[in-house]
């Protein structure tokens, strides 16, 4: 018997819980740099390199930010390290080498957002 492909494998938009929409939708979209999409009622979407990124207002209902991690591309992770933790955004581990990848290595930080969730940077740099 012959699996059915249910998915064509490639993500098309991820969502999170936040507790201010507002305060959250200005932390992706002006501290972050994420391109905006558009927003409606208690949402708002982000364009991810053509996938939606949705940030979902619960307002008083409890979240668990340990249960996401998002992991975005950074051309300048050490710039960006210090432009987050100028703005007190909470690191939990500052820029480090993950991993040599053929050519490049993969560098990569974390950190917190608003509601507490946990987000990754990744910088694929040239070995040298």
């Amino acid at each position: 018997m012959n699996a059915i492909q249910i998915t064509t494998g490639e993500l098309a938009q991820c969502a999170i819980s936040v507790r201010d929409l507002e305060r959250s939708k200005s932390f992706y979209r002006d501290l972050l740099g994420l391109p905006f999409l558009f927003e409606a009622a208690n949402v708002v979407f982000f364009d991810l390199g053509g996938v939606r990124f949705m940030l979902g207002e619960t307002g008083t209902r409890s979240i668990n930010p340990g249960d996401t991690l998002l992991y975005f591309a950074s051309a300048d992770l050490d710039l960006a390290h210090q432009r987050l933790t100028a703005a007190d955004v909470p690191c939990d581990a500052s820029p480090h080498r993950v991993a040599p990848l053929g050519m490049i290595e993969l560098w990569m930080a974390f950190y917190r957002d608003p509601d507490g969730y946990r987000f990754g940077l990744i910088e694929e740099r040239a070995r040298g």
